[in-house]
């Protein structure tokens, strides 16, 4: 994942970027940094959405598979992680068009086929039709305590009560191990 399958321009103030493929499709990649999105002051200063959009609108089965394009979100989130050592990426797919089973399953397919499936976990879920997924460091100090904050979320912000068992997971912090941020190079 050395060289960007397709070349992609950043539009720094909304930090998005923008690409096209060769079937004249315009992606835009953009990463909330300020989203709020986890109950848990600690995890959320280093929780931001990633997104993205397609023009024209890609409709399933009419197109070809274009692995570039997942080529492509990968090396962005693999940039985002190695610039934010502790990320955690959530994302939602999107229901329109009632494709957001496939939209989980296209973004699953682009990270097990992707380096980072070595070094960043990819947690997905299903919530009443709803898709979801958080991506971070397989050695995130907080890899636990996100793994069960994710468990508990809800895409429309919302919070089952998680006080109680977020603080025993602090107090199991004793054994914590140090984050290597040396044997993070995922380019």
């Amino acid at each position: 994942m050395s060289i960007l399958p397709y070349q992609t321009t950043h539009i720094a103030i909304s930090n998005r970027y923008r690409f096209s493929t060769e079937a004249g499709h315009a992606y835009e990649v953009y990463f909330d940094l300020k989203s709020g999105v986890l109950p848990d002051e600690d995890l959320d200063d280093y929780t931001m959405y990633i997104g993205f959009t397609c023009v024209p609108e890609f409709i399933p089965f009419e197109n070809d598979y274009d692995a570039r394009t997942g080529e492509t979100i990968m090396w962005l989130i693999a940039n985002t992680f190695r610039d934010y050592k502790r990320a955690i990426l959530v994302y939602v797919c999107s229901p329109k068009d009632k494709y957001a089973r496939h939209r989980s399953i296209a973004f699953r397919r682009w990270h097990n086929e992707s380096p980072l499936k070595e070094k960043i976990t990819l947690l997905t879920k299903e919530n009443n039709r709803t898709y979801y997924g958080a991506l971070f460091n397989k050695k995130h100090p907080d890899a636990e305590k996100a793994e069960f904050v994710f468990d508990t979320y809800n895409p429309k912000h919302k919070f089952e009560p998680v006080e109680e068992l977020l603080k025993a997971l602090e107090e199991e912090d004793d054994d914590e191990i140090p984050f290597d941020f040396e044997d993070n190079d995922f380019l």
